[in-house]
């Protein structure tokens, strides 16, 4: 069961994406459907619940590391009124597509390259959520932010990825030791943790902007 929990987690985000996607349509979270259905259709290449593309498994991993990066860097893009954290989150998108493009051409076999970038890339997506949260903590201090669909993509995000990024730092340690967990590797077993919090907090985040309508800080209609 703990190998799909993760997946689990995505599923369900997305059908809860799927039901509430006539709200969300115009919002930021208007591309949420189409971004679950790939990484959700990529953990399962990459997990290999799918044998026939098992080959394409390195090619999963990058794709959906790109679209992440794109789709987070879109939504705190907008997200954020902040001109330097705006110029901050375009330098992080394009610096990690690029960075992701030339390590899977040219070093794409060399997986601890991936690895170091993840790690690299998760701790700057984890400064973006937070300097977020800091930017709106400081700008509505008496507002209820359990309440504010962006708080919840915010703490979903930073949650994430500091725990991804912690776990891939001592991903040799790790591997090189065989600790496990329910017969799990620890760092695949802290990242299917940590998507259990990550898409419970994007549809809390979805059920949210669809509750408070135009209201909601994510109701932004944009390109």
């Amino acid at each position: 069961m703990l190998q799909y929990i993760g997946v689990i987690a995505e599923f369900i985000a997305l059908l809860v994406a799927i039901v509430c996607y006539h709200s969300i349509q115009k919002s930021l979270l208007k591309w949420t459907v189409p971004f679950l259905m790939i990484v959700l259709f990529g953990e399962l290449v990459t997990q290999q619940h799918i044998n026939f593309l098992t080959s394409f498994r390195r090619e999963f991993h990058f794709l959906i590391a790109v679209c992440e990066a794109i789709y987070y860097g879109y939504v705190f893009y907008h997200l954020s009124t902040r001109h330097s954290l705006r110029q901050l989150i375009i330098l992080f998108v394009l610096t990690s597509i690029t960075v992701y493009l030339v390590t899977y051409t040219f070093a794409g076999s060399n997986f601890s390259y991936f690895i170091f970038e993840l790690m690299l890339f998760g701790f700057l997506l984890t400064a973006i959520a937070l300097a977020y949260l800091y930017e709106e903590f400081k700008k509505n201090d008496k507002v209820v932010f359990i309440h504010s669909p962006g708080f919840w993509v915010a703490v979903g995000v930073s949650l994430f990825y500091s725990s991804i990024s912690l776990s891939l730092s001592f991903y040799n340690i790790i591997n090189t030791n065989g600790i496990t967990v329910g017969g799990i590797g620890l760092v695949n077993f802290i990242t299917r943790m940590a998507s259990v919090i990550l898409y419970l907090c994007i549809s809390i985040s979805i059920i949210l902007c669809k509750q408070n309508g135009s209201e909601s800080s994510l109701s932004k209609t944009v390109i």
